[in-house]
C-alpha cells in the first residue's frame, strides 16, 4: 500500500526522507517543508534521539494559547522569606545506578532491516551484520561494510550468538539500531 505524502500528496517512495506526525500518523516528505536538512535528519536517525513532529494540517489545528496580562488588577504583594536554607536532593547517581543495570541485548535481529528488506543483525556497539550463510544448525553472519571480515555465529537450536575470530576494520556506529530499525518500519509502512 503506497503512502502519500500530506504536503504535496504525491507517493513517498522507500528511498525517501519522510516524517510522521505525532497527531495524525500521516507521512509528509522531509523536503515539503518541514524545514528539516538532509544531515538533520540522518544525524536524528542516527542519534536515535526523539523527535516530536506535527504535519501542517495538525500545526493549523492545535490552538495557539497566549497569556495575557490585564494590568488594571490590582495584585497584593507577596514578601517572600529568603532566610530559609535550601536543600538539593541529587538523584543523578540513583538513575546512574538504574541505566548500568538495564543493559541492551549484545544482539538485535531486525526483520527487513536491509535495503533489499533481508534481515540485519545489529550489535550494541553499532556494528551490523547481513547473512552470510545458514546451515542446518547454525546461522552466519558477516559484516555489512565491504571489506570487513567480522562475523556472528548463531547457533539455531539456542539462538545463542558469538563473535567470530576476526575484529572489525572500521569503527562502530552509535546509534546504529535506530536507523536500521527505522528503515525496517518505513519498509514495512510502504510496501
Amino acid at each position: 500500500m503506497a503512502v502519500q505524502c500530506v504536503q504535496c500528496s504525491k507517493t513517498i517512495r522507500r528511498n525517501q526522507h519522510a516524517l510522521e506526525c505525532d497527531q495524525c500518523q500521516s507521512w509528509t516528505h522531509r523536503t515539503c517543508g518541514t524545514g528539516m536538512t538532509r544531515d538533520g535528519y540522518l544525524d536524528l536517525c542516527r542519534s536515535g534521539e526523539e523527535f516530536n513532529f506535527l504535519c501542517h494540517l495538525c500545526k493549523t489545528t492545535i490552538p495557539n494559547f497566549s497569556l495575557q496580562l490585564d494590568s488594571s488588577i490590582d495584585a497584593p504583594s507577596v514578601a517572600f522569606d529568603d532566610t530559609l536554607e535550601v536543600q538539593e536532593v541529587s538523584m543523578e547517581e540513583d538513575i546512574l545506578a538504574e541505566e548500568r543495570e538495564v543493559e541492551d541485548p549484545p544482539y538485535t535481529l531486525v526483520s527487513d532491516g536491509s535495503q533489499k528488506s533481508k534481515p540485519k543483525l545489529v550489535d550494541r556497539n553499532g556494528f551490523t551484520y547481513v547473512i552470510k550463510e545458514v546451515t542446518q544448525n547454525k546461522i552466519y553472519y558477516r559484516c555489512s561494510k565491504r571489506p570487513c571480515k567480522a562475523t556472528v555465529a548463531e547457533t539455531k537450536s539456542t539462538g545463542d550468538r558469538a563473535p567470530g575470530k576476526h575484529n572489525h576494520s572500521h569503527t562502530a556506529e552509535a546509534g546504529k539500531i535506530v536507523s536500521v530499525q527505522l528503515r525496517a518500519q518505513v519498509s514495512s509502512t510502504f510496501y
